[in-house]
C-alpha cells in the first residue's frame, strides 16, 4: 500500500510541475525516502522514478494546455457574440 502512494507521489510531482515550481519539495521528500534503498535496485528505481515524473508532467501539460484553449475559445465565443449585438 506504501508504494501505490509513492507511485502516486511521483505523479504528483510531475502534474505539480506542468503547473508551478513548488514541487521541488515534494521531489526532495521524494529523495530523502530513496536514501535508504540499496544501491543495486537505485538505478531502475530512479528510471522508474523519472518515468512516474514524466508520466505526471505530460498529464499536467496536456490539462494545462486544453484549458488555455477551451478559455481561447470560449473568449472568441464571448467576443463574437457580443459584437453583433
Amino acid at each position: 500500500m506504501e508504494l501505490i502512494y509513492f507511485v502516486l507521489l511521483l505523479i504528483g510531482v510531475g502534474f505539480s510541475l506542468a503547473f508551478a515550481f513548488t514541487a521541488t519539495f515534494a521531489m526532495i521528500a521524494a529523495a530523502v525516502y530513496l536514501l535508504p534503498l540499496v544501491v543495486a535496485i537505485a538505478i531502475p528505481l530512479f528510471i522508474l522514478v523519472c518515468i512516474l515524473i514524466g508520466i505526471g508532467f505530460l498529464v499536467g501539460w496536456i490539462g494545462e494546455t486544453a484549458t488555455f484553449i477551451l478559455l481561447c475559445i470560449c473568449g472568441l465565443i464571448y467576443f463574437f457574440s457580443r459584437k453583433k449585438l
